[in-house]
């Protein structure tokens, strides 16, 4: 759940966010944990409009505790991550690029590795944290934001990262359909989200949709590692 601290800025709302990342990933089919919006009663000096996500797999390793291991030969998990590694980096680098999430690179708990014990073959990477992405405390008020730049993104996945799945991550982004991003945007209430800060949200991501291919285009080259 979160966030806890209240904040009367309407460009800081992360409970909005988290949900609108939520649903965008769901449909492009990456795995970001799906996110419910809530009230709670008798929060007190605490936020009270709130999100909850779900802790998707019973096994979860932190990017602190995985990343180190990925190297290793001979070990089943190792050899599961590097799979999932594979399979999802440039789907989640594409997206990140598009929602401005620039809190992955290297960050030590914002991604984590899991799976259902005895079932290593369906493992995956989860990507957690976008409370600070879609322009958050006004980023995307200004000049220039309605175009993507780089963001962050761990190393050892922009070193292997399949390059025909960020081809098809970055078409899947250009051709997203705008009135999903209104509606997804649109149907956060506005206890959670300003409405005008939502509209803000939804015209930055259907602008944004036709730069992510130039931000990426070292990777989608093979460089950039």
């Amino acid at each position: 759940m979160k966030p806890m601290k209240k904040d009367p800025d309407p460009a800081r709302a992360r409970a909005a966010r988290e949900k609108i990342a939520s649903d965008l990933a769901c449909d492009l089919k990456l795995t970001v944990p799906p996110v419910v919006l809530a009230h709670r009663e008798n929060a007190g000096a605490e936020e009270s409009d709130v999100c909850v996500s779900l802790v998707m797999y019973p096994v979860q390793y932190s990017w602190y505790t995985v990343e180190p291991k990925i190297r290793e030969i001979g070990d089943q998990v190792a050899g599961a991550a590097r799979t999932a590694m594979w399979r999802t980096a440039a789907l989640a680098l594409a997206f990140d690029t598009w929602v401005g999430q620039g809190d992955h690179h290297n960050h030590p708990h914002n991604i984590v590795f899991g799976y259902v014990p005895g079932d290593l073959l369906h493992a995956e990477f989860v990507f957690l944290d976008y409370a600070w992405a879609f322009g958050f405390s006004g980023g995307w008020r200004g000049e220039g934001t309605s175009t993507c730049g780089p963001v962050g993104f761990p190393t050892i996945m922009l070193a292997n990262m399949d390059r025909p799945a960020l081809l098809a991550a970055v078409a899947a982004i250009e051709q997203f359909d705008v009135a999903t991003i209104k509606d997804v945007v649109a149907r956060i209430p506005t206890s959670h989200l300003d409405r005008q800060e939502g509209q803000l949200i939804a015209s930055r991501l259907i602008q944004r949709r036709s730069s992510v291919r130039a931000a990426l285009s070292m990777q989608m080259s093979g460089g950039g590692s």
